[in-house]
């Protein structure tokens, strides 16, 4: 999904772009996941 409109929007070179889509495709659903636990446990706290 990332890919392609990174080639679209030539933002940097091909390889950049396969580059990025490849550190994307791991690091964002994990810094989703760390927000979601992160925010049940804050929301945990303010629930005492």
């Amino acid at each position: 999904m990332i890919l392609p409109v990174l080639l679209v929007a030539r933002v940097g070179t091909q390889g950049d772009a396969f580059v990025f889509a490849a550190w994307a495709c791991w690091s964002v659903p994990l810094l989703i996941a760390e927000l979601f636990i992160q925010g049940r446990k804050i929301l945990a706290v303010r629930a005492i």
